[in-house]
């Protein structure tokens, strides 16, 4: 696969998180020459009563522009990337969804503050919300990010391995991914710990040196660990965490009962509570 990438969205709330968003989307689009839409979606006090006041939308929309205007300028992060605005009035999540169908969006990049905040704030329970959400719902591959990193990077890369039919595409998705930012693959396997999984170990062998020979074919350097414990969202944080990851590649699944694809436990558990940042890819179909 080539991977093609010359439409980001991120959606701010303006939060430091959302600028942390809006530089690594940067980040990402100046060597595939991508075009970034900064979105903002806000909900006015009587928008479910439909009665919409013309004069205070657009001076709503007036302020919101002026602020994503002074954020592009002010940021040298941002300087040389082309970034357009969009400011819209709905649900979060389902403008979000809207925006990548009517743009036609490759990828969406935006800030979390995870599960672990819910408690704390009902601000970062919304976002953290629309995030998972997103990543649940949207038609293209999400980037999630948890914090503002020192250096804006992607030198190293945790590639999960598991033995679902789509982990192909995963390996296709992160090959090039590293070919376009220089990175060293940290290939992850992680089995349970029950003895009567032995086949399963077994098939997982065989993916993990299938994977390598693809990796050495391509010239792109790698380490391999497998681990044997239950917890597998602890395991790939701790070791993406040992290994100085900047980015673990997820992936959602199909639910073969609903036909909607789904994001496993232990994948929402990553986006969740990760501190590197978290690129979630929709299998092709």
């Amino acid at each position: 696969m080539k991977l093609s990438i010359k439409k980001i969205l991120v959606p701010t709330d303006f939060s430091e998180i959302s600028y942390a968003a809006l530089e690594y989307a940067a980040f990402v689009a100046k060597p595939f020459g991508a075009k970034i839409t900064l979105l903002h979606v806000y909900e006015h006090f009587d928008s479910n009563a439909h009665q919409v006041i013309t004069n205070y939308t657009e001076l709503i929309e007036e302020g919101i522009r002026k602020k994503m205007d002074d954020i592009k300028n002010d940021n040298t992060n941002l300087w040389g990337v082309k970034i357009e605005t969009k400011i819209v009035n709905g649900k979060t999540y389902r403008e979000i969804e809207s925006a990548v169908k009517e743009l036609g969006i490759d990828l969406v990049v935006m800030g979390t503050h995870g599960a672990q905040s819910v408690v704390k704030s009902l601000e970062k329970y919304f976002l953290g919300t629309n995030a998972y959400r997103t990543v649940h719902e949207s038609s293209c591959p999400v980037l999630t990010v948890r914090k503002r990193g020192k250096k804006l990077e992607c030198g190293n890369i945790l590639l999960p391995l598991d033995l679902t039919k789509e982990s192909g595409q995963k390996t296709d998705f992160a090959i090039e991914w590293a070919k376009t930012f220089k990175s060293k693959v940290h290939l992850l396997a992680v089995t349970e710990l029950l003895d009567e999984f032995i086949s399963d170990v077994n098939k997982l062998n065989e993916l993990v040196k299938a994977t390598e020979a693809r990796l050495v074919k391509e010239n792109i350097p790698y380490t391999v660990k497998m681990y044997r414990n239950a917890n597998v969202s602890k395991t790939v944080m701790s070791h993406a965490k040992k290994m100085a990851c900047d980015l673990i590649l997820i992936m959602s699944q199909k639910d073969s009962t609903f036909g909607e694809f789904l994001v496993p436990a232990a994948d929402r558990k990553v986006i969740g509570e990760s501190e590197i940042n978290v690129l979630s890819i929709r299998p092709k179909v």
